[in-house]
């Protein structure tokens, strides 16, 4: 019963958190940015017709309000069902549910890789910079904070080759799973490398931003480095000691986890308050053009 009553607790904080208070924080700062930094006298940052803004911060926040609908509406059947969520099986639910949360977060990613590369199309400069980062990666992380995702992978590696799993007794799936482990860490820091070293996207954006792009980036790489060896450790403990009715709970805490860990960051890091705006003013050209038009 305990074990039921935990899992609906994360299920709830799971619709809460990533389709009402996450979509909330950037839906607010969308419109704080459009309504601080007004196209007339920023320019650069809109390469679309402002009513295009609105109309997508409109379906980004309706789609999030529907999807917590949906998640209400499942949890309520199951409740009402009284469906057994201490199920090996069930783990799905919460994965796929996660999974869908994560569509409007999909689409501002493509929303702001159009945008940027529209910003790119309209950059008319003459001479324009395309900054390569000097930096390395001990110039956003510590010593200490790499050699504890090495560790935290060695020790999941560890766990799932010496503890005995009656599921896989000949080992073979255990070493399958390290190799994707490792495949997943190696994707995710080649990702955050070759971000470091592209030139910058936003033609515009001043270099103490995009250093904090790329804090964000290895930071976010580093935190889900260490969760999935985590997740993965807590998997192969749970299935050698007969414990699979925890895994929907286990599945439902690491995707808040990772999300959370990842997502608070971004709002920290990347502050509004504190990013350099002002690169995107009208030039003195634009402004002699739009004193002429009028």
């Amino acid at each position: 019963m305990l074990e039921t009553v935990i899992f609906y607790l994360l299920f709830i904080s799971q619709i809460g958190l990533f389709s009402y208070y996450f979509p909330k924080q950037l839906h607010q700062r969308m419109q704080f940015v459009i309504g601080a930094y007004p196209p007339e006298q920023y320019p650069k940052l809109y390469p679309k017709k402002v009513d295009e803004y609105h109309a997508f911060h409109r379906r980004y926040w309706r789609l999030n309000q529907m999807l917590m609908l949906a998640g209400i509406l499942i949890l309520s059947v199951i409740m009402i069902l009284q469906v057994n969520v201490l199920n090996d099986d069930f783990a799905l639910i919460p994965w796929a549910y996660f999974m869908v949360q994560f569509i409007p977060l999909f689409m501002l990613e493509f929303s702001e890789f159009n945008q940027i590369k529209q910003m790119r199309e309209h950059d008319t400069r003459s001479k324009r910079t395309a900054q390569l980062s000097s930096k390395g990666v001990f110039d956003y992380l510590s010593m200490g904070e790499v050699i504890m995702t090495a560790l935290f992978f060695i020790g999941a590696a560890g766990i799932a080759l010496i503890v005995d799993n009656p599921d896989f007794p000949n080992k073979i799936e255990d070493v399958g799973a390290v190799f994707v482990l490792l495949g997943t860490n190696l994707f995710f820091f080649g990702m955050s490398y070759w971000t470091m070293r592209v030139r910058k996207f936003d033609p515009y954006q001043a270099p103490e931003d995009r250093d904090k792009v790329i804090l964000t980036t290895l930071k976010s790489a580093l935190y889900t480095s260490i969760g999935l060896s985590i997740f993965m450790a807590a998997t192969v403990l749970l299935d050698a000691n007969n414990m699979d009715y925890l895994m929907p709970s286990l599945i439902s805490l690491y995707c808040q986890g990772i999300a959370f860990a990842t997502l608070m960051m971004m709002l920290r890091n990347l502050d509004i308050n504190k990013i350099n705006f002002e690169v995107y003013r009208a030039s003195p050209e634009q402004n002699i053009a739009k004193s002429v038009q009028q």
